[in-house]
């Protein structure tokens, strides 16, 4: 538990699937698990999936944003 004001809403979220989105426009990316890069054709971001994964959680289902 956060304390005080650090948290509004926390809600659990899936981890399966979020580093299939790009965290700058939101388009999926379908990778396999040993495909480690990130790399979005429609914006052009390129990454680690792992720096990409966290970043879109808020607008997705289930996310804070409430997608």
């Amino acid at each position: 538990m956060l304390p005080g004001n650090l948290a509004k809403k926390l809600s659990r979220v899936d981890p399966k699937g979020t580093s299939q989105h790009c965290w700058e426009c939101l388009n999926k990316v379908s990778k396999s698990l040993s495909e480690r890069w990130h790399s979005c054709r429609i914006c052009g971001q390129e990454l680690d999936r792992d720096y990409n994964s966290p970043t879109p959680l808020a607008p997705l289902p289930g996310g804070d944003g409430g997608g």
